[in-house]
């Protein structure tokens, strides 16, 4: 992305933190912010890349439950703690 996107990737930020609510704090999968954002994948992996090369989220491990049932640990990512 470059960095003539500022305003744009700002507004990522501000969606992916709202995202992030007191009452919900947990870190999020990739597929979770598509649903919310209304993003592909590709679009918030590349937000993703450059909020954590900045040093405002980071990437942490998460339970999930797989479709087959089995339970996982999977990536999953949030802002990073203030």
């Amino acid at each position: 992305m470059e960095i003539a996107e500022n305003v744009v990737l700002q507004a990522i930020l501000d969606a992916m933190t709202s995202v992030m609510a007191e009452d919900d704090p947990e870190a999020k999968t990739t597929r979770e912010l598509q649903r919310v954002i209304g993003r592909d994948r590709k679009y918030i992996v590349e937000a993703l890349r450059v909020l954590i090369e900045a040093g405002e989220w980071e990437c942490v491990k998460v339970p999930r439950t797989g479709i087959d049932g089995s339970a996982r640990t999977v990536p999953a990512y949030r802002p990073k703690a203030a």
